[in-house]
């Protein structure tokens, strides 16, 4: 039986086609930025199985993570740096020299020529540049990605370099939110101890990255969603509303912060202007039995009125660079960005209820899309006033993450146990009277 076994498996294994992974990888990269690698690779790999859509995600993980230097040895080794879908399947096929050890050299490059044939990228160049690499084992030299050199500019090289290092490895753990104590306890259960448990009902579970999410337990019973452990702070800020208030989550989807909110007690009013996100709003939502009102809209022409509202407003998100490392090349319009920002906590502040709270968020490791917005707002806004935040009201993060009277988190700031955090910003502000 056992060899029957094993016999099946071959064949089962040498039935892959070789390329199917990295032709769907090919494809994330060469529309990255239309949309989140992770949306893209749900998408490109839903016909294939769980060890290739693994296969996908990691080439396309180590070639945003590694880009910078994966892009300077192919400028060593080319007199010009290739464009299109050349370039793409050189990335590719360099990262396999590099970081995956478990794949040959040889494979490595015929797979790649391969793809140039069926992707209308160069074979000839295509082989000739990885065979020259193959052969001459090339030292990975450390180069800095665009977003140090605006990191340094805005904080410093200290904290530019800290920063960095943080984001060099994916998190080691999946960060998630359950609804209620007792959820919280079952997932704990349920994973048998392969768990830290952080905050109120934060969770974070290990080793994860083999499998996938929806795959993990209680999933589909929905009792627990993702949600990075600084990206959850927000929603916090708003916990001293007391039950039933009216909170308006602007730019909800995915519903992360929505579902904190109703967990809250609140009534929800969850606003998303892309009919795409608000489809995958509303399905987690449903996943997790949540009574939420959404509604498909610009969140600057929301007229009701509100005891609380969340903006957690469109940005850079350079704060995600761990789980994100196309963040680290991402070209950026921080001006539009923060006039964004603006029309939304301009917005929000007409439909807030006086007495009411407002919690501006944002996933940016940069000054522009995050202290400069909400201070611009302050300095335009006389009847605003800032609720300071205490460490101690969130209660698993360091003091020092308390600036100013905000909460600007880093990855070092959350216990490592737990797997750290993005770098995160949220402020608090009360409309009319002191803080």
């Amino acid at each position: 039986m056992h060899n029957l076994l094993v016999a099946a498996l071959a064949i089962q294994a040498s039935a892959l086609d070789p390329l199917a992974a990295r032709l769907a990888a090919h494809k994330v990269l060469r529309e990255t930025g239309k949309e989140t690698p992770a949306a893209l690779l749900a998408r490109h790999t839903t016909s294939l199985d769980e060890r290739e859509k693994r296969f996908a995600a990691d080439l396309v993980e180590k070639c945003h993570r590694h880009a910078a230097e994966i892009d300077a040895l192919l400028d060593e080794a080319c007199d010009k740096r290739p464009r299109g879908s050349t370039l793409q399947i050189l990335r590719l096929g360099v990262a396999q020299l590099l970081y995956f050890d478990s794949i040959p050299n040889r494979a490595a490059v015929d797979t790649s020529v391969q793809l140039c044939k069926k992707r209308g990228g160069n074979p000839g160049l295509t082989n000739a540049v990885l065979r020259r690499l193959s052969r001459e084992t090339p030292s990975i030299q450390e180069t800095k990605p665009p977003l140090y050199d605006l990191l340094v500019k805005d904080r410093g090289a200290e904290l530019a370099d800290r920063y960095l290092e943080a984001c060099r490895k994916p998190p080691a753990m999946l960060q998630v939110t359950c609804a209620s104590s007792e959820k919280r306890d079952q997932l704990i259960e349920a994973v048998d101890g392969a768990t830290q448990s952080y905050g109120d009902f934060g969770v974070a579970l290990r080793p994860y990255k083999r499998t996938p999410v929806p795959a993990l337990p209680l999933f589909d019973e929905g009792v627990w969603w993702a949600q990075d452990a600084g990206a959850a702070q927000a929603a916090q800020l708003l916990k001293s509303l007391p039950k039933g208030a009216k909170v308006l989550d602007m730019c909800s989807a995915p519903g992360g912060k929505a579902l904190q909110l109703s967990s809250f007690g609140f009534e929800v009013v969850a606003v998303e202007k892309s009919t795409n996100r608000a489809a995958r709003l509303r399905q987690n939502l449903q996943r997790c039995r949540c009574n939420v009102d959404v509604r498909v809209q610009d969140a600057t022409r929301v007229e009701d009125m509100f005891d609380g509202v969340l903006v957690d407003a469109p940005c850079s998100a350079t704060g995600t660079a761990r789980r994100r490392p196309d963040v680290l090349r991402k070209d950026l319009d921080l001006e539009a960005l923060a006039a964004t920002q603006a029309a939304l906590l301009d917005a929000a502040w007409r439909c807030l209820k006086p007495g009411g709270l407002l919690v501006f968020s944002s996933c940016s490791a940069l000054t522009a899309d995050a202290e400069a917005s909400f201070a611009a707002f302050l300095e335009r806004t006389a009847d605003a006033h800032l609720v300071e935040v205490a460490a101690a009201e969130l209660g698993f993060v360091d003091n020092d993450s308390v600036v100013d009277g905000a909460l600007r988190l880093w990855p070092w700031h959350v216990a490592s146990d737990v797997g750290g955090c993005d770098a995160h910003y949220a402020a608090r502000v009360r409309k009319g009277g002191p803080g």
